[in-house]
């Protein structure tokens, strides 16, 4: 009991602002190519009781989001560090979200699939459902393909 009460506890509440500034840090400490803070920022987490899964979903939407097709494989790091945490549980686990946060840290990134995406839903948002054009229907000049090509999605 003595020993218990000796340890520094962490600040962390789960569903409160520490959270959030805690998940920032390793956010941000991924997309800085920093794997050590990352590693710091994951270790406090689990430490103060966050939910390993919520760690290993946000490194999945960071694999796509933030290292996109710079590294393909990002992804499939991610997926798989979240089923074998998923398989073995903790402690066993948390170091294969380890070895993936030091992965997703030191992988190239690119947002450029987040970015376009986005352009995307604007796009829809603002247009809503627009008519397809056959390729049989492309116009012969390069400037009547880019017309078209601005105002009209690609249909097979």
């Amino acid at each position: 009991m003595e020993k218990a009460l000796q340890k520094k506890a962490l600040l962390y509440d789960r569903a409160g602002e520490e959270h959030y500034n805690i998940i920032s840090a390793f956010h941000k400490s991924l997309r800085g190519s920093d794997a050590d803070a990352a590693l710091y920022w994951l270790g406090r987490m689990l430490a103060a009781g966050e939910d390993p899964l919520y760690v290993a979903r946000r490194m999945v939407r960071f694999a796509s989001e933030d290292v996109g097709n710079a590294d393909p494989r990002a992804l499939a790091v991610a997926m798989d560090a979240m089923q074998a945490y998923h398989f073995l549980g903790s402690p066993e686990g948390e170091l294969a979200l380890v070895q993936a946060a030091a992965y997703l840290a030191t992988a190239p990134k690119s947002n450029a699939l987040y970015v376009g995406y986005g352009k995307v839903q604007a796009v829809i948002g603002k247009t809503g459902a627009l008519p397809c054009r056959s390729i049989s229907a492309t116009p012969d000049t390069a400037h009547e393909r880019a017309e078209l090509r601005e105002r009209l999605p690609l249909c097979p």
